[in-house]
C-alpha cells in the first residue's frame, strides 16, 4: 500500500500479528490471534469491520500491525496496541486499536491520546476492545468529552461480543474454504478457554432482580418501565453468547433463529423482545442446528421463575407411528428419566401429547394408540425451576447455560442427531 501516511511513517513494519503468538501478556496474545484471523479470513474481517461502520468487502487490500511506532519529532510519543489499514481503489480506511483483557478496563486518557495521534496521521477511527460490555459499538463504556470525541470516530467492541460474532459466523452460511473454517474453529476454542483473557457474559443487568420480583405482582411492568431496555440488551447478549458456546461444543453450524422471523432487522428484533417481556414476562431464544436440521427453543419465564428448553428432533422418514415411538424409546433409554419430558404432535387437529420420559419408556403403547402415521414433530423438553437462583443475576445465567448445554450434550450421545 503506497502513499498512506499511517504506514509510510511507521518506524518498524515487521510487527505482524501471529495466529500462534509469542507474547507473554494475555491481552497481547489475544489481540494477536484476533488480528491474525482478521488477516486470514476476509469474510470474517468484513463482518467485524461492519460493526465499526466500514464495508471492507472481500477484495480490499488489508494490512495490520501490532504495537505500531512513530518516532517523529512532529508526532506525540504514543504507541497503540494495533493498527489496521484497508484500501479499496483510490480510497483507504484505517484504525488504531487499544485492547485490554481480563479485568483490565479501557482508560479514556489513552483513547484520547490515540485519537490525537490518529488525527495527525489521517487515521479514521480508534477502536477500543475489552471485556467491558456496551449496548452497541458507538455507546462507549467509558467517558469522553464530546468535543474530543468529534475529532475521530471511536468505537468499542467487547471480547465476548467478538467471540460471539465468531461463533455466529461459523454457524451461518459463508463462503469460507475448509482451511479458513479450521482456523476460525481453533480461534473460537482459544477464546473459549478460561486462560484466553476473554470473560464470558455471566451476569444479567443490575435491574434483573427487581424485574423478576415485579413480574409476580399485579403491578408488573411495561415497555416504558426504566431498566427494561437494559434487560432486553442483556438477554440479547446472553442469547448470542450461548450461540457461540453451542457452536464450540458441536463444532459449528448453530444459527440464531429469532421468533420474529429470519429476515427481521435488529430494530424489529428488539421491539419484539421488549413487547414479549412486557406483555408475557418472558424472554425467548431460538437456535437452528444446521448439521442435524433440528430446532432448539429456550423460554425463560420471569413470572414462573422457570427455564424451559425444547429440542425439536427429526424422526426416521420410513417409519409409521408404532415404529417411530419404538425407535424413540430405544434412543432415549439411557437418558436421566427424571429430567426430561416428550412432546408429540400427531397428525390431525388434536392437542399435542406431553408425557414424562419415564412413563414413555414404561408404557410406549399408550402413546401411539389410535395413531397410524408418524408424528409431525417430536420435542425433547427439560425444565428448571429454582426461584432463588432465577432471581440472581449470575445464577440465572449459570442455570440457563448449564441446562441448555446438558440437553444438547445428552442428545449428542444418542443416534438422534444422525437422522
Amino acid at each position: 500500500m503506497e502513499n498512506i501516511k499511517a504506514i509510510d511513517k511507521l518506524t518498524t513494519k515487521n510487527n505482524t500479528p501471529y495466529l500462534i503468538p509469542a507474547f507473554g501478556k494475555p491481552e497481547r496474545k489475544l489481540l494477536s490471534v484476533f488480528m491474525a484471523i482478521m488477516d486470514i479470513v476476509p469474510e470474517f474481517r468484513g463482518s467485524i469491520l461492519k460493526l465499526c461502520n466500514y464495508n471492507s468487502g472481500r477484495t480490499c487490500q488489508y494490512k495490520s500491525y501490532m504495537e505500531p511506532q512513530y518516532n517523529s519529532p512532529n508526532l506525540p510519543n504514543h504507541r497503540p496496541d494495533g493498527l489496521i489499514v484497508c484500501k479499496r481503489g483510490a480510497s483507504d480506511w484505517s484504525a488504531f486499536i487499544e485492547a485490554k483483557s481480563e479485568n483490565n478496563k479501557i482508560r479514556s486518557e489513552q483513547v484520547l491520546d490515540y485519537a490525537d495521534l490518529a488525527k495527525k496521521l489521517d487515521i479514521d477511527t480508534v477502536i477500543s476492545i475489552s471485556n467491558e460490555h456496551a449496548l452497541n459499538p458507538t455507546e462507549l463504556p467509558y467517558s469522553l468529552k464530546g468535543n474530543k470525541r468529534r475529532t475521530r470516530q471511536i468505537y468499542h467492541l467487547s471480547w465476548p461480543q467478538i467471540r460471539t460474532c465468531l461463533g455466529i459466523f461459523l454457524g451461518s452460511s459463508n463462503d469460507c474454504n475448509d482451511a479458513e473454517l479450521q482456523v476460525l474453529h481453533h480461534a473460537l476454542a482459544f477464546m473459549m478457554h478460561d486462560k484466553s483473557g476473554v470473560e464470558t457474559y455471566d451476569m444479567m443487568p443490575i435491574e434483573w432482580t427487581k424485574f423478576v420480583q415485579s413480574a409476580s405482582t399485579e403491578l408488573g411492568f411495561s415497555t416504558s418501565t426504566p431498566g427494561l431496555m437494559e434487560i432486553v440488551y442483556g438477554w440479547q447478549q446472553e442469547r448470542r453468547d450461548l450461540c457461540a458456546k453451542l457452536n464450540n461444543i458441536i463444532n459449528g453450524g448453530v444459527e440464531l433463529r429469532h421468533p420474529s422471523g429470519i429476515r427481521s432487522t435488529p430494530k424489529e428484533i428488539t421491539s419484539f423482545d421488549k413487547k414479549l417481556l412486557a406483555d408475557s414476562y418472558k424472554l425467548k431464544a431460538g437456535y437452528f442446528l444446521k448439521q442435524t436440521k433440528t430446532k432448539f427453543h429456550i423460554t425463560s419465564d420471569l413470572r414462573a421463575c422457570c427455564h424451559r428448553f425444547a429440542l425439536e428432533i427429526n424422526t426416521p422418514k420410513s417409519k409409521k407411528a408404532k415404529a417411530t415411538i419404538s425407535w424413540l424409546c430405544e434412543e432415549l433409554s439411557n437418558l436421566d428419566n427424571n429430567n426430561y419430558s416428550i412432546r408429540i404432535n400427531w397428525p390431525g387437529r388434536g392437542e399435542d401429547l406431553t408425557i414424562g420420559l419415564l412413563e414413555l419408556l414404561e408404557y410406549p403403547e399408550n402413546v401411539f394408540i389410535g395413531q397410524k402415521e408418524a408424528p409431525k414433530t417430536i420435542s425433547i423438553i427439560s425444565r428448571d425451576r429454582n426461584v432463588r437462583r432465577f432471581k440472581s443475576r449470575k445464577q440465572f445465567i449459570e442455570d440457563l447455560e448449564k441446562n441448555a448445554i446438558n440437553l444438547i450434550e445428552d442428545i449428542s450421545n444418542t443416534n438422534i442427531f444422525s437422522i
